[in-house]
């Protein structure tokens, strides 16, 4: 299958599922969603930079009530240019009055590491089953800092930060660091090729 022809594939997948809401609730990642309640409650700026379209992430975030979560959200519709570059990060981090140091990104694909890395933020990578080899194949980003199991996303990021604070200001570690999140629509939708969607009987 050439790449077009995947990618046309992921697509209607994709579509498919968006449009069932008890498809996108079934395929939510728990841990990730704990993240954000968690960073929420402790007053961490939040911002989405997704390359979904604008009506995509509206829709994943009002079906899951996430639609208030975030401070800022930016889609594809809100740049010139997709990840690997950097510029969506960098106008979430403008919009939220931040600076990109200060920002750490969980991002779930090697062109959106790269995109943030370029961009001068933190990153932790969160990988799926499409991605996983790619990451495993690709230097990307050092492995202490690459999620293959979303259950150890908390702990990671914690760690995280406890590295940022020693190297930054040699503090004890606590959510209210400044650090600020910025979220992928991926935590939700990047499960969609484990959506099996009915196809009927020929």
């Amino acid at each position: 299958m050439t790449f077009t022809a995947f990618a046309q594939v992921r697509l209607r997948i994709y579509e498919e599922m968006l449009a069932d809401p008890e498809v996108l609730r079934s395929h939510q990642w728990p841990h990730n969603l704990e993240l954000l309640e968690r960073v929420r409650q402790n007053g961490c700026a939040l911002g989405l930079a997704t390359m979904s379209d604008c009506e995509q992430a509206r829709r994943v975030l009002d079906v899951l009530g996430l639609s208030a979560h975030f401070d800022f959200v930016a889609t594809r519709d809100d740049v010139d240019h997709p990840k690997p570059h950097p510029e969506i990060y960098l106008l979430v981090a403008s919009e939220l009055d931040v600076s990109p140091a200060e920002c750490l990104v969980i991002e779930d694909s090697p062109s959106g590491v790269r995109a943030a890395r370029a961009a001068g933020m933190g990153v932790i990578a969160v990988t799926t089953p499409m991605t996983r080899q790619a990451f495993r194949e690709e230097d990307v980003l050092d492995r202490r800092w690459v999620v293959d199991d979303s259950a150890e996303l908390p702990a990671v990021v914690l760690e995280c930060i406890v590295a940022h604070q020693d190297k930054h200001v040699g503090g004890s570690c606590h959510y209210t660091t400044p650090f600020f999140v910025l979220l992928f629509v991926g935590f939700v939708a990047a499960t969609f090729w484990e959506y099996e969607p009915v196809r009927p009987v020929p």
